[in-house]
């Protein structure tokens, strides 16, 4: 079963704490691949390390150095208000699943 939409604010780490980083989201965005449709969307809340990931951002976002995808929005500033009383900073992102065209919408 593939979905047109998939919104999430994934857990961070796993319950066990097991983990050196809270890096469990990472597996959530390659949910992208396996189960939205061709032009669906996907938008996630995650920790805004995810943006200076070089690892994160060419396993789930790129091509031999290249957008994958359509990243249609970008926000790091305005989770904060949601979240004032944690002291990580989170940011959310809206990509859509098809072929990256430079200059398409």
């Amino acid at each position: 079963m593939k979905f047109d939409c998939l919104l999430t604010n994934p857990p961070y780490q796993d319950s066990s704490h097991s983990e050196k980083k809270n890096t469990l989201w990472r597996k959530w965005i390659s949910f992208n691949e396996k189960i939205v449709k061709d032009n669906g969307i996907t938008s996630l809340v995650i920790p805004s390390s995810w943006m200076g990931s070089g690892p994160v951002l060419k396993e789930n976002f790129l091509n031999n150095g290249e957008l994958k995808y359509n990243l249609t929005y970008i926000n790091r500033d305005e989770c904060k208000k949601h979240f004032a009383s944690v002291g990580s900073t989170f940011s959310y992102f809206i990509i859509q699943k098809k072929e990256y065209l430079e200059g398409s919408k």
